[in-house]
């Protein structure tokens, strides 16, 4: 009797996956990449850090995702007479594939790779990870 439950209660879980597409998608692989971005509960809210600059000791940086597609990003130059703040805001899209947000023309079209509670900045031109000595400390991590 205790078999016949389990096989009832297996072939009703794998029918349930397969009705939702949930099977499919894990046999295609596809399940990891539908859970790394576009949930905006994993990757919106508020990142900070300090950003290697080149003509100062580091760029305080806040980068805001809002669920809706806007940002506001906001640095600070730090170790410099002349303090520069600025400040842009707009609009992202996501990269093909759902991995990285690129900025819109006020942000520079700036690449933010999305991590599991941080950010990391990539080269605007495709995506690439960002080289050079300071190249792991491209990071902000996610603070709300």
């Amino acid at each position: 009797m205790n078999k016949k439950i389990l096989i009832a209660y297996v072939v009703g879980a794998l029918g349930f996956l397969y009705a939702s597409g949930a099977y499919a998608a894990i046999g295609q692989g596809k399940m990891k990449s539908a859970r790394t971005s576009t949930s905006s509960a994993q990757w919106a809210g508020v990142y900070q850090g300090v950003l290697p600059c080149t003509v100062c000791n580091g760029a305080r940086t806040q980068l805001i995702l809002q669920p809706n597609g806007q940002y506001v990003l906001r640095e600070t130059w730090v170790g410099r007479a002349d303090v520069l703040n600025t400040q842009a805001g707009g609009w992202f899209k996501w990269s093909a594939d759902k991995r990285q947000v690129i900025l819109d023309r006020d942000g520079d079209l700036r690449r933010f790779m999305i991590g599991n509670g941080f950010v990391e900045e990539r080269t605007a031109a495709d995506g690439s990870p960002l080289h050079g000595k300071r190249a792991t400390t491209y990071v902000l991590k996610k603070v709300s």
